[in-house]
C-alpha cells in the first residue's frame, strides 16, 4: 500500500504474443478467480486485456483470491506472455 494507506483496487493485465508464424492463429483466453470461469475472449495475433474490469482485490485489506489464466486452441499454438499485476490508489 503507498504511503501505509490501503489500495482502493488490484487489477490484471495479460499480454498474449504468438511467436512469428503463430500471429494468424484463433485462440481464446479464459480468466478464472477462485476457480470460477469469469471472463473469456477469442482472439488473434498479439492480445492485451486492456481491460479494467479484471479486478482482483477491491478495497479489501483481508481478501484473498486464486487467479489464473488459460490460452485455448485447437491446434498447436507458440506464444509468449506477460501478466502485471497493478495496484490502483
Amino acid at each position: 500500500p503507498p504511503l501505509g494507506g490501503t489500495p482502493n483496487e488490484y487489477k490484471l493485465y495479460l499480454q498474449v504474443f504468438p511467436i512469428t508464424g503463430y500471429e494468424t492463429i484463433n485462440y481464446k483466453i479464459k480468466y478464472y478467480k477462485n476457480d470460477q470461469l469469469i471472463y473469456t475472449q477469442d482472439a488473434l495475433g498479439s492480445w492485451d486485456t486492456g481491460v479494467e474490469n479484471i479486478i482482483l482485490q477491491n478495497n479489501d485489506e483481508n481478501e484473498t483470491n486464486t487467479v489464473y489464466f488459460e490460452v485455448e486452441c485447437d491446434q498447436e499454438f507458440i506464444f509468449d506472455a506477460t501478466l502485471q499485476q497493478v495496484i490502483i490508489v
